[in-house]
């Protein structure tokens, strides 16, 4: 089984600097990018003993479901506003 690790550390690499760089110039960012990083943090956490394929199964839905939380959010924007 190839290592999942480093295949979501390059793709959680990128998005992770993006909400940062949004977070600092948007305040409504600034919660979406802290949930971001909990979400990594818990990932990373989890699948640092190696855990068994059932575990990470199940990690990934739980992943999959708070990203789509965040996704489906409602957000004000400056243009929204008008």
């Amino acid at each position: 089984m190839p290592n999942l690790t480093k295949n979501i550390q390059r793709c959680w690499a990128h998005l992770l600097r993006e909400s940062k760089d949004l977070a600092l110039k948007i305040p409504e960012a600034i919660p979406i990018h802290g949930a971001l990083k909990r979400i990594y943090e818990r990932l990373i956490d989890t699948l640092k003993d190696d855990p068994p394929p059932e575990v990470r199964k199940v990690l990934w839905y739980m992943a999959r479901a708070m990203l789509k939380r965040l996704m489906e959010g409602k957000y004000e924007n400056e243009t929204s506003k008008c």
